[in-house]
């Protein structure tokens, strides 16, 4: 570390060089296939730059900016893409536009050279040979063009309406829009066709006509109301009608025909219509009881979260039951290692789940993953913070924020926050990388911002302080004794420096200490980025834990996040609306959270749902303590 820190010191280039030693050759990232190739796919959040991202996730520059060319500039939204190592070698293949949309398909007869239309087979336009029922290929990322329907863009990529919404669950069927990007199986599920009695206009004679003075083709077709091409066809050899010639005009009878033709839902064609659908696709509104399954582990090591974590739902959905609707509860114990896809459709109590709730912590089962998704459950991921199954899985729900998404929300706060004063590094030999430090740093060398670093936490009890100037040190210390070191010295130094403005940035396992190590981190003025934060002087939570006690005997258990806290705010956050409405799209939970609010989106419509929110627990000198949610 310490080593690092000399590199970036010395200048952008170095600090490149540096900070690429810690970034991930496999950045944990979806794939998907574009143009040719198996690449990762990474959606801009706002506020980064391409030398920020090559550095988070280690890429090559030149290879960034073949496949993402025009990406010196990157905004908010906007999808990046990086070939996997076995693309590398291959050839870039040129960037290829999106499709236009193209015409709904009609049924028009085509006369035969007997003036007698035959039977027609209409399929509907699409890119690729429609596949058989319930061959299922792979989705493609497709970004939709200017002017395009729901409609349009089903009929020109042979699919349906329907099975967009089942892709994209984040698609509502009123906000597509120029430039969205969704995922699509062209020819999938196969359009489905019959045969079908059309009544058409077909010629059973003609009659004589002499041309008048300024007749056309168009005008005699009109006046006559015939079709022009039939008009043509029954005077074959005469370009132009002439003045005083005679010509021949059809006169038609009505015939019955059978064509082939593709049926269509005629919903598709009209809001109500596709509104239905979207609500049958999602099986709204929720008829019954909504059956919610938590899944906890089998490890002894767990017990004790599992317990905690259940019966504080227990006690939300005691509160709920009046308000939510009717709800059943349901507890299933599972070692996590032997589900499979197999097992779990087998399962008749998670087959008949609405929601599954999980208490893992670690390595999240993507079979579960896949079951949900397949089966249209809801799933629920509320401990595994690492997991990046959301992005692939639109079934599931990831409550605290991945590394990346925690780590940029921090930084944008500190640099907004904190960006014109002097940030001081401290080195240190045991930090793991698990800290928002190095995203930081690298902020402060791209926007040019005052920071140094320092060789040891030793040197900053001797550092020059400057009157008037504001000071942040950023620690990435881990220990318990450690941290209550820095306090101190920072504490001396505020004593001895009364006009020097100090702050000290943490670590998120500071969390641990902050009721302990109170008095030192509020005379410090510390900041401590986290996921979550309970107040145990809020009324609030004060109350939770006397019916805790009143209820199972014992106090909640002493945890970092508090495993009882964090089943009663899921409960309380989420299950009214997926019992009232039986979907969760831009939830915001109400402000009875203990320590875990929500806030959930879909970055694309194809993703499962994140919940974004961050806090800054800031002890400040005023002996306060607030939680700054980001």
């Amino acid at each position: 570390m310490n080593r690092l820190f000399t590199s970036l010191g010395a200048g952008l280039v170095l600090g490149m060089s540096a900070l690429s030693l810690h970034a991930q050759q496999n950045p944990g990232l979806p794939v998907t296939e574009h143009e040719g190739h198996q690449c990762y796919y990474y959606t801009s959040q706002g506020g980064e730059s391409v030398f920020g991202i090559l550095n988070r996730f280690g890429w090559d520059e030149e290879l960034f900016l073949k496949f993402n060319p025009g990406s010196s500039e990157i905004k908010k939204g906007d999808v990046l893409y990086y070939p996997l190592e076995e693309s590398v070698n291959q050839p870039v293949p040129e960037p290829v536009s999106a499709p236009e949309p193209q015409p709904e398909p009609q049924v028009q007869p085509t006369p035969s050279p007997a003036f007698q239309p035959g039977p027609q087979t209409v399929t509907a336009p699409a890119p690729s040979t429609p596949l058989p029922a319930g061959e299922a290929p792979a989705p493609e990322i497709y970004q939709v063009p200017e002017g395009t329907t729901l409609y349009q863009l089903a009929r020109s990529q042979g699919t349906t309406v329907a099975q967009l919404f089942k892709l994209n669950p984040g698609l509502q069927p009123d906000r597509l829009k120029e430039g969205m990007t969704l995922r699509i199986t062209p020819g999938y599920p196969a359009p489905r066709t019959e045969m079908r009695a059309a009544t058409e206009k077909t010629v059973a004679g003609t009659r004589s006509y002499k041309v008048g003075n300024g007749d056309t083709w168009e005008s005699i077709a009109a006046e006559a109301r015939v079709p022009q091409n039939l008009l043509l066809q029954v005077n074959p050899g005469t370009e132009a009608p002439v003045k005083g010639k005679k010509i021949n005009i059809p006169l038609l009878q009505d015939t019955i025909v059978e064509q082939m033709v593709v049926v269509t839902d005629p919903r598709e064609e009209s809001a109500d219509g596709r509104r239905a659908i979207y609500n049958e696709v999602h099986g709204l509104p929720l008829t019954g009881p909504l059956e919610v399954t938590v899944i906890t582990g089998t490890a002894a090591d767990d017990h004790k979260r599992d317990n905690e974590f259940v019966r504080g739902m227990l006690l939300a959905v005691e509160e709920l039951k009046r308000s939510a609707g009717p709800l059943n509860l349901h507890v299933r114990r599972i070692d996590p290692s032997s589900l499979s896809l197999k097992t779990l459709e087998a399962d008749s109590l998670l087959s008949n789940s609405r929601v599954i709730i999980t208490t893992f912590d670690r390595d999240f089962p993507a079979p579960l993953a896949e079951f949900a998704d397949a089966a249209g459950k809801q799933l629920i991921n509320v401990f595994d913070a690492k997991s990046n199954l959301f992005a692939e899985s639109p079934s599931l729900v990831q409550v605290l924020p991945p590394s990346a998404d925690f780590y940029a929300s921090c930084t944008d706060f500190l640099m907004a926050a904190k960006g014109d004063s002097h940030f001081l590094y401290v080195a240190d030999d045991d930090a793991d990388g698990d800290c928002v430090s190095l995203l930081l740093l690298e902020r402060l060398i791209r926007e040019g911002k005052s920071y140094e670093t320092v060789p040891g936490y030793a040197d900053i009890a001797t550092y020059n302080f400057k009157p008037g100037q504001s000071y942040v040190i950023v620690s990435d210390l881990n220990k318990r004794a450690e941290i209550s070191k820095l306090l101190a010295d920072v504490e001396k130094i505020i004593d001895k420096n009364p006009a020097v403005e100090i702050s000290v940035i943490g670590r998120p396992t500071w969390v641990v200490y902050a009721d302990a190590l109170k008095s030192a981190m509020q005379k410090a003025d510390t900041y401590i980025p986290s996921r979550f934060y309970m107040d145990s002087t809020e009324p609030k939570v004060a109350e939770f834990e006397k019916t805790f006690a009143e209820n199972f005997g014992a106090a909640p258990l002493k945890s970092f996040p508090g495993y009882a806290a964090m089943g009663y705010d899921i409960a309380r956050g989420l299950l009214p609306i997926l019992a009232g409405r039986g979907e969760l799209t831009d939830t915001s939970s109400a402000t009875s959270a203990l320590q875990l609010d929500l806030s959930l989106s879909r970055r694309q419509p194809w993703n499962g749902l994140l919940n974004s929110v961050v806090y800054f627990v800031h002890l400040t000198p005023y002996n306060t303590v607030d939680k700054i949610r980001l």
